[in-house]
């Protein structure tokens, strides 16, 4: 959970600069290829304990951006003064 809430604060701003489809799509073909990794060096007979955990590293900080940016839209779909009457309960 720390590697997550890390790279949560510092990925967070990147759902807001690219494209959020093209940001999950390319995070999770990341993640694919991250699991694929130790499926393949096994294959070859060498897997090494460092890798397993370079692996669940990496696939945490990929895991993290995806919940963001699934929630980001609800900002450009609501305006503003909506907002403020749900988020406060007082007339806009």
């Amino acid at each position: 959970r720390a590697v997550t809430a890390m790279s949560g604060s510092l990925l967070a701003p990147l759902t807001d600069r690219v494209d959020r489809r093209r940001l999950m799509v390319a995070l999770d073909l990341a993640r694919a290829a991250l699991a694929a990794a130790p499926v393949a060096a096994a294959a070859h007979g060498a897997l090494p304990p460092w890798l397993l955990y370079a692996v669940l590293l990496a696939t945490a900080v990929c895991t993290t951006p995806p919940p963001a940016s699934r929630k980001a839209p609800t900002n450009v779909l609501i305006s503003s003064s909506v907002a403020l009457r749900l988020a406060t309960g007082l007339p806009a």
